[in-house]
């Protein structure tokens, strides 16, 4: 097999799938994930590695003037940190016949596109929900953590009063968690008990689900056992994310000519690179981690004060 140009296939979908995927993406549209402008400028550079630096929250308080040219201000002292973050390499192929020929209709480019790009959407989400499964793996496991970065009871379940608890662990940075990612079991437990609000759709916006004033984001990624189910209050913008350009470009259509004992077929392929980081966690794997690796407890290393972190995690239970 030798990569051809296919005009057939590669035309529309280079620059197009992932557009489709990225509108497409449910853990996009929630508000958890933004492109970050920073990690978009190094993603395509040389090296698997990046650091992202935070300053501590400032302190101390201001001073009056004098006329005293003997006194002098006293400085305080910046601290901060650094969270390094992966440069990580997906991968993906299928193979067939014809590609053009094995979807029905006159637009074969629009249809291959548009399962790609479904694709696309459901594999980088579940990517993105193994970083944070690592995260939460590490504040249930680390010393010390689990006060600071897990809410809710194993024993009672979800609630208002459990919801307002968990807000309270970050004390005046709590009027900023504004998302709430719940497993569908809970959402179900929330929906007979009359506490989730449907809003409409609008020309801004499309229909979403709220819970104590809390957007909803359903998904079943979330882990639990034993009836015990893991919730994600959250901050728009937790999750830090770009996409970049592999070399050799991120479709690309191999054709053989003697496949199928000289039928022909094709083998399409899909290539991605991207950084993630969950705001606040420092990440110490390797670019090639798949996502068993990525939600290792071991991997994370919390690099800001559990205070500025507007992130919780909500233990609840389904009986």
């Amino acid at each position: 097999m030798s990569p051809e140009p296919n005009g057939d296939v590669q035309r529309v979908l280079g620059k197009t799938v992932r557009h489709f995927a990225t509108a497409q993406s449910r853990i996009r549209q929630s508000g958890l994930v933004v492109t970050d402008a920073d990690l978009l400028a190094r993603v395509n550079q040389p090296g698997d590695t990046t650091e992202i630096r935070y300053i501590d929250p400032l302190a101390g308080e201001s001073v009056a003037s004098t006329d005293d040219l003997t006194q002098h201000i006293v400085a305080g002292k910046l601290t901060g940190g650094a969270a390094r973050v992966m440069r990580l390499t997906r991968n993906a192929s299928w193979e067939g016949a014809r590609l053009t020929k094995m979807v029905t209709g006159n637009d074969p480019e629009t249809e291959i596109r548009t399962r790609l790009a479904e694709w696309l959407a459901l594999d980088e989400q579940k990517q993105i929900l193994a970083t944070v499964n690592g995260v939460l793996a590490h504040a249930r496991t680390v010393s010390g953590e689990k006060a600071k970065m897990v809410g809710g009871s194993a024993t009672a379940a979800f609630d208002g009063a459990m919801l307002a608890d968990a807000c309270q662990k970050k004390g005046e940075l709590k009027e900023s968690l504004s998302i709430l990612v719940i497993h569908s079991a809970v959402h179900n437990q929330l929906v007979k008990a009359n506490m989730v609000v449907n809003v409409p759709a609008s020309e801004q916006n499309v229909a979403f689900q709220t819970y104590q004033g809390k957007r909803l984001f359903v998904t079943d990624a979330l882990p639990n056992a034993a009836g015990v189910y893991v919730s994600l209050l959250a901050a728009p913008g937790i999750i830090l994310h770009a996409s970049g350009a592999p070399e050799g470009g991120e479709i690309a259509v191999v054709s053989s000519e003697t496949a199928g004992n000289g039928a022909g077929g094709e083998q399409l392929i899909h290539r991605r690179v991207a950084m993630q980081s969950m705001f606040g966690y420092s990440f110490k794997g390797s670019a090639t981690d798949t996502n068993a690796k990525l939600a290792t407890a071991a991997n994370y290393e919390r690099v800001v004060d559990d205070k500025q972190i507007p992130l919780v995690f909500i233990e609840s239970l389904v009986s």
